[in-house]
């Protein structure tokens, strides 16, 4: 059936619109996710648009529609992309507000309501909800709170350009928002650029896993399909004409450029993806960024840049192809390692000392040369590529190294908050890097310092982090490149930890860490009963004492209890 009503007359609160295309047996697990939502099924609707299916996709979608009252089944001819069926949705919708959602990703059990929660207590044009993924990065920095209220001029919002949020269908009425429609790239960003700019209330909802992007065992999600350079950038272009229109010269628009330098443009002539590519297509791309940059952005910009992106993008645009593969080659091996040296439960939270390292391919620190109170990047590394130095001194002073919680089973990651200091350490003529220069007075490397606080309690932007193993993952980005690794990834070492830490938060949990050098550090959070409670009270109350007699940690059953030694 349809509550379906081309005039856009509201009936509802939500419409939930899903293009597909042969979605094969994932589109059922999307559906189930909003059959399973909270919100009262007679308040949002479903609206299912095939694009021409050539698989049972259709006679699929129509049983689903008899099974499920709030489900519209609408078959259209084949477009090629998501565009087309995503308008034919919003001009059949019914809600007062629109969810875009793709055929193969799911949406947590509260997330409509609570999106709807904070459109209706905000009259925001536009909520962005906390998204997961278990295949591509997503925006931490968006989420790490709630926000009532923001522009794409107050908030790092630019760095999330899928449409899988909610919008106020009038609003999208009174700016004439639709989709761009057939077979295109980029359809996504150029829709929410716009969005953007005309929003006049764009809220956040931070501490409510809403929206799952999930990986397709046949590797088929549409973001995957088959790059072709020259059509990709011509696209990108309307995206950043959008921006140009609605922006003056000057920091606000280079700001948002430099999402897009560091991405779409020198992000997709960077990393092992980028050297995979047949020669050819490398330099269709490599010709595209190079116009786009002299046309979009301006050189005096570039000083913004991380060292390194800046060194990329001077290459490009005196058009040097063959160095920036080389340069690609090269970084391609950089590492994030980082050991745990300490851990100590105090105040409600577990207080994690650690240590970070750069690495080069090879297992050894990234050398750096300090000369004249400022510091380089090593020529060594360099050579071939330019002679000039690459001096590094600012991207140090701003270095800063973030830790998340990542959910094994569900991918949500929650920001755990780390104050971190930065060292140049001298590099030993024992650990010195191979090279022609050797290691001489002034060689260093960069090594980060630094104390997590993981409240479990409050560690989900103010509530409670839920039930599971979650994997503390790292994240810097060096000069403008960006690295990830697992917190205590790094081979084992004298001081570093090995062990289980149970305490007992709340009324009914218990929570344990578990660092293994050379793997990483795993938080696990479980319900206990009242008996075994008490039973753990009784071992943890043991522990303390001797812990208290000898100084260190002692097992106790099947269970490891922290020193907690002064200082840890």
């Amino acid at each position: 059936m349809s509550f379906a009503a081309p005039t856009g007359e509201v009936l509802m609160l939500v419409s939930v619109v899903i293009p597909t295309w042969n979605a094969g047996p994932y589109l059922d697990a999307a559906i189930e996710s909003l059959v399973s939502q909270t919100l009262p099924a007679d308040q949002f609707e479903i609206i299912v648009v095939d694009d021409g299916s050539t698989d049972d996709t259709p006679a699929h979608i129509d049983a689903m529609a008899a099974r499920h009252p709030n489900l519209t089944a609408i078959h259209s001819a084949h477009s090629g992309w998501p565009g087309r069926p995503r308008n034919i949705g919003i001009e059949h919708a019914s809600g007062e507000y629109i969810h875009f959602m793709d055929q193969d990703d799911r949406m947590s059990p509260d997330a409509l309501r609570r999106l709807v929660e904070m459109a209706k207590h905000n009259d925001s044009d536009i909520v962005l909800g906390k998204v997961a993924s278990d295949f591509r990065g997503v925006a931490l920095a968006i989420y790490r709170r709630n926000l009532d209220s923001c522009s794409i001029h107050d908030a790092p919002i630019i760095r999330s350009l899928t449409p899988h949020k909610l919008f106020r269908r009038a609003f999208l009425d009174e700016h004439m928002l639709r989709f761009p429609e057939g077979r295109r790239r980029l359809e996504d960003q150029l829709f929410v650029v716009k969005a953007y700019f005309a929003a006049a209330v764009i809220s956040i909802l931070g501490d409510e896993p809403c929206y799952f992007y999930l990986g397709r065992s046949d590797g088929r999600n549409a973001g995957n399909q088959h790059w072709e350079p020259d059509s990709y950038y011509a696209n990108l272009r309307e995206v950043l004409d959008v921006i140009v229109v609605n922006t003056e010269p000057g920091p606000q628009r280079a700001r948002l450029l430099r999402r897009f330098v560091g991405n779409e443009l020198i992000g997709r002539l960077s990393g092992q993806d980028f050297l995979d590519l047949a020669a050819d297509v490398r330099q269709r791309a490599f010709v595209n960024v190079r116009d786009i940059l002299r046309n979009y952005v301006d050189p005096a910009d570039d000083a913004a840049l991380g060292a390194i992106t800046r060194l990329r993008v001077g290459i490009v645009r005196a058009d040097r192809p063959a160095d920036l593969v080389e340069l690609a080659s090269r970084l391609a091996g950089l590492q994030l390692r980082s050991q745990v040296h300490a851990v100590r439960w105090s105040k409600e939270r577990w207080r994690i000392r650690f240590s970070a390292d750069i690495e080069d391919g090879g297992g050894r620190p990234l050398r750096c040369i300090e000369r004249g109170g400022r510091t380089y990047l090593d020529p060594v590394f360099l050579r071939g590529i330019t002679t000039d130095p690459l001096d590094v001194s600012d991207d140090l002073a701003s270095l800063r190294l973030r830790i998340a919680a990542r959910d094994h089973s569900s991918s949500v990651e929650w920001h755990v908050p780390a104050r971190v200091s930065m060292a140049a350490v001298v590099l030993p003529e024992a650990t010195a890097i191979a090279s022609d220069a050797g290691s001489a007075e002034g060689d260093v490397r960069i090594r980060l310092r630094g104390l997590a606080r993981l409240a479990t309690e409050t560690g989900a932007a103010g509530r409670p982090i839920d039930v599971g193993m979650w994997q503390l993952n790292t994240r810097i980005s060096a000069f403008g490149v960006d690295l990830r690794g697992r917190l205590g990834d790094a081979p084992r070492r004298p001081g570093t930890v090995d062990r289980f830490r149970p305490r007992i938060v709340g009324d009914e949990r218990l929570v344990s860490l578990r660092v293994v050098p050379g793997e990483g550090t795993t938080l696990r959070i479980e319900h206990i009963d009242a008996w075994r409670k008490a039973l753990l009270t009784m071992r943890l109350a043991a522990g303390r004492l001797a812990s208290g007699l000898v100084r260190r940690g002692r097992r106790l059953g099947a269970l490891f209890v922290d020193a907690e030694a002064p200082g840890a």
